[in-house]
């Protein structure tokens, strides 16, 4: 991709001030970087013809996988590509294996553990590392320069599961961060009663988007003052 406006980028840089040229080298360096890590991905996974190949939604690399993922994220923002991501990290019913970290075991099957308690410590590693894959993710938004900030001060994340024990929905635990323009208060851990849909969290966040609806999905509210910083 970047081969196809190379030229453009060498006038570009010509033109504009030392602090752009800089950020310009910044940003295509991180594109030819995510290009050359995706191709070397591919083409080990094309090594062994005979390896039945992974579906898209399972990974060979999961820590690659999403590291591309985030590092494409944060590019996308930086260059305000886009103002929305949702980005699937893992599918509560797959039966992926997380052999990165030494567990060959479906994780599906682990989290119907019915009280194993080896079973149950094995869930709570692969949800340990999955959240450190977040976490690659939220120091990366913190290291990128974004106006007279980061794009961390200037983003509102949402990390967390959509399934709990038995497939349902209640008590889902949810991380909230960046700073949302001083939006959040950050550092807290905030307890609603139960029954209180997830909804009414997205439903808040979109007034703050400038989106004002009704309602969104099954809320049937908005949530109150305590997870803001008014």
């Amino acid at each position: 991709m970047l081969d196809s406006v190379l030229q453009d980028a060498k006038r570009l840089e010509r033109a504009v001030s030392t602090s752009d040229r800089r950020k310009l080298d910044e940003y295509l360096y991180a594109v030819r970087d995510i290009e050359t890590r995706i191709q070397k991905t591919e083409s080990e996974s094309a090594l062994n013809p005979e390896m039945d190949r992974p579906s898209p939604s399972v990974p060979e690399n999961y820590n690659e996988h999403t590291r591309i993922m985030f590092d494409l994220m944060a590019t996308a923002f930086q260059t305000d590509s886009t103002r929305i991501i949702t980005f699937l990290m893992a599918i509560e019913q797959s039966n992926r294996a997380y052999r990165e970290i030494g567990i060959a075991d479906s994780h599906h099957g682990l989290t119907h553990h019915g009280g194993d308690k080896e079973k149950f410590e094995k869930c709570i590693l692969i949800n340990q590392y999955q959240i450190e894959q977040f976490a690659y993710f939220i120091d990366k938004l913190k290291a990128t320069k974004d106006g007279d900030g980061t794009l961390f001060d200037h983003i509102m994340v949402t990390y967390g599961s959509g399934l709990g024990k038995d497939h349902d929905h209640d008590d889902l635990p949810t991380v909230i961060t960046g700073k949302g323009n001083g939006l959040f208060n950050l550092g807290r851990h905030v307890t609603y009663p139960n029954e209180t849909p997830l909804a009414n969290l997205h439903l808040t966040l979109l007034d703050h988007f400038g989106i004002v609806m009704d309602k969104f999905g099954d809320s049937n509210g908005r949530v109150d003052a305590k997870i803001l910083s008014l």
